[in-house]
This record gives C-alpha cells, sequence and structure tokens, in this order.
C-alpha cells in the first residue's frame, strides 16, 4: 500500500511482475487477499516511479508487468501501453 495523490493505493504482484494496481474507491478499505504478503523491498522501485510520477518527474515507467485477466483486457492494457504520455484517446479511435 502507498498513498497517493488520489488516494491509497494497493500494489499487487508475484514473481513475474505487477499484477493489480487498485485506487480506494471510497466505498471500502483496500485490504490484500489472506494469502498475501507483505514485502515492501521488493516494491520499492514501484513506489518509487509512482512517487516520481505523482511529483511530475517521470512520464514512462520502468517496471515488470504480470496483469492477470481475460483475453480481452489483455488487449486492452497491450493497446494502452501504446498510448504516449500525455496523449488523450477515445475507443473510437
Amino acid at each position: 500500500m502507498m498513498d497517493s495523490p488520489l488516494g491509497e493505493i494497493l500494489l499487487a504482484g508475484n514473481e513475474h511482475g505487477l499484477t493489480q494496481v487498485a485506487f480506494q474507491d471510497g466505498q471500502s478499505p483496500l485490504l490484500p487477499g489472506a494469502d498475501w504478503r507483505r514485502d515492501d523491498g521488493v516494491w520499492s522501485t514501484a513506489v518509487s516511479q509512482l512517487t516520481a510520477y505523482f511529483a511530475g518527474e517521470l512520464t514512462q515507467f520502468d517496471l515488470p508487468l504480470a496483469p492477470k485477466g481475460t483475453p480481452f483486457q489483455q488487449q486492452v492494457w497491450a493497446y494502452l501501453q501504446t498510448i504516449p504520455y500525455g496523449r488523450t484517446t477515445t475507443y473510437g479511435s
């Protein structure tokens, strides 16, 4: 978990990389799974990069990603990674 200008963020992952970034929605608390374990050392790079991003000092991340999702979700996330920093796009584009 880390604090950010957007509220609390939960980072989760496995040996392959970051699998989840969850934002507090105000409805229910962010809680890790019962079988999760905290390992701040593993996520120090992610926290450092997110902190720099929110401070306006970073525009491109260098983190291993291993998102879990359906084939459609995987396709959407892969496309999102091609959108340059600062560019706005729509589903119809």
